[in-house]
């Protein structure tokens, strides 16, 4: 590929100048504004009458091209400022979630330890209930 573009347009000059050695022939390109009383004619060999137009062509393109990729990099910068500022509120909502979740746990985890302590001693309490009832139904 680094190759291509320098042997293309070394192909393309010795297209130009063999198509300028085989029309010679002169053109008369005439081009008139009539409500402005303006008129242009102009007697040019062929060759030189094709290459203008293609000229003009390609700083057309290239003009078209400027204005296009001008208007795409501003609003890939402002797409950009839109990123970043959702990023920032984003970390800001995940660190109120971890602040929220680091309260919740400090807060729950009383409760549950409690819970927790508290069931397995009603749990033995109940069972050595039992097992007093137990043994004085069999006394019985």
């Amino acid at each position: 590929m680094r190759y291509l573009w320098p042997v293309l347009m070394v192909l393309f000059v010795l297209f130009s100048i063999d198509f300028a050695t085989q029309n010679p022939e002169m053109v008369v390109v005439r081009y008139s504004l009539d409500w402005l009383n303006y008129g242009i004619r102009a007697e040019r060999p062929l060759f030189v009458t094709l290459f203008l137009t293609l000229a003009l062509g390609i700083l057309f393109s290239v003009f078209y091209f400027l204005i296009y990729h001008t208007r795409l990099l501003a609003r890939m910068r402002k797409l950009r400022g839109e990123i970043k500022q959702l990023q920032k509120q984003l970390e800001r909502e995940q660190e109120k979630n971890q602040k929220l979740e680091a309260q919740s746990t400090s807060l729950n985890a009383p409760e549950s330890q409690t819970s927790q302590i508290g069931e397995p001693e009603q749990g033995a309490s109940n069972l050595e209930n039992e097992s007093q009832e137990i043994q004085s139904l069999e006394k019985t």
